[in-house]
């Protein structure tokens, strides 16, 4: 199929999954160069600076934002009834309206080739792939999924008119992946792994192009997640649990300097709460306005940096690269937030180490 580089289109929901999908365009045999890029997620001036110059870096567009509105759910009752039967009766016509609900940027573009990333636990990707109905669809990996998901929330005017399409898990599509997250695609599709040689290809353009953001005078990394957005912890305990972190590991590594890289939809408001109350004699440095949305993939670390975090996938990364990596996880911290690192731990074999209560 002769593939015009203008209808191909990444959708990333930040810089590691640009990279990614760059890779597994690159490992169907499909040149990415001149592709349109597009980034689905909190709007932020950081985030564009950084994926605009890793587009560069893989010599693909950024055409900017592409949700414009935010996901509209389905209804309930005699309305849903009412949508129901529309999907019965036009479901293309049902999920061009859906469509552009949700993918406003994107309703009208003709698409050969679309990569996107599976999410697990929402619709809105299904909606997109469905409607526009591109020649080829290439699902990438979207990280850890700790647990055994088994179908998407969906409406059941959304389930009529999508058909088989991505219901229930795992989906009968092959899922691109970095080998490291291989065992945890089998859960949600049929795994495809990445050769490793295109890998560190992509991973080498970007840490070249990145490296004068990259941050340096750091001993050890602690990898920052959005707690409190993910259902985890409240935004208090949250505040807590890092201040536990930088705690235990100012007395695990003494004198040593930390980097405690900002989860790329962070709030810039976080970060300087945490700055503004480090306990003890603790040493953290904070990822700053230009480089806190850089994907760990991107930069580059010395040999004896340890990697630490509570349920990132970026720690299996690290680890792949031969990099000592940790769990932590502290007994007196939320459950839910526990029981997802302890699921994680159990599905990952990355050691876990215990923090006490201070």
């Amino acid at each position: 199929m002769n593939i015009s580089p203008a209808h191909i289109h990444i959708i990333a929901m930040g810089p590691g999954q640009l990279l990614t999908g760059v890779a597994a365009l690159r490992s169907q045999g499909i040149d990415p160069a001149g592709a349109s890029v597009f980034y689905r997620g909190i709007p932020s001036p950081a985030i564009d600076a950084v994926m605009n110059r890793l587009c560069m870096a893989c010599q693909v567009r950024y055409a900017g934002l592409a949700n414009v509105n935010t996901f509209v759910a389905g209804r309930d009752g005699l309305v849903g009834l009412f949508d129901a039967c529309k999907a019965l009766i036009a479901p293309r016509r049902y999920l061009k309206r859906r469509l552009g609900q949700v993918w406003a940027a994107l309703n009208l573009l003709k698409s050969d080739v679309i990569v996107i990333s599976v999410r697990h636990n929402a619709p809105d990707d299904a909606f997109l792939l469905a409607a526009l109905e591109p020649a080829r669809l290439i699902f990438t990996a979207d990280g850890v999924i700790v647990g055994a998901p088994q179908t998407r929330v969906l409406r059941s005017a959304e389930r009529i008119a999508l058909g088989p399409l991505g219901n229930e898990y795992p989906l009968l599509y092959d899922v691109w992946t970095p080998s490291y997250l291989y065992s945890f695609v089998m859960k949600i599709g049929r795994p495809r792994a990445i050769p490793d040689d295109i890998l560190r290809d992509v991973f080498a353009n970007a840490q070249f192009a990145a490296a004068s953001l990259a941050p340096t005078g750091y001993h050890h990394l602690v990898l920052g997640q959005h707690l409190a957005l993910s259902g985890l912890a409240t935004e208090l305990e949250e505040h807590t649990v890092w201040g536990d972190v930088f705690l235990h590991l100012s007395r695990r590594h003494p004198g040593a300097t930390l980097l405690y890289k900002t989860h790329p939809r962070d709030r810039s408001m976080k970060r300087e709460l945490l700055a503004r109350s480090l306990p003890g004699d603790a040493r953290v440095l904070f990822t700053t306005n230009e480089n806190w949305a850089l994907p760990l993939e991107a930069m580059q670390m010395a040999p004896d940096t340890h990697v630490y975090g509570v349920s990132s996938s970026a720690l299996l990364y690290a680890a792949a690269l031969g990099y000592p990596a940790s769990l932590l996880c502290g007994r007196h911290w939320p459950y839910p937030l526990v029981a997802e690192i302890t699921r994680f731990a159990a599905e990952s074999a990355l050691p876990t180490e215990w923090i006490d209560e201070h």
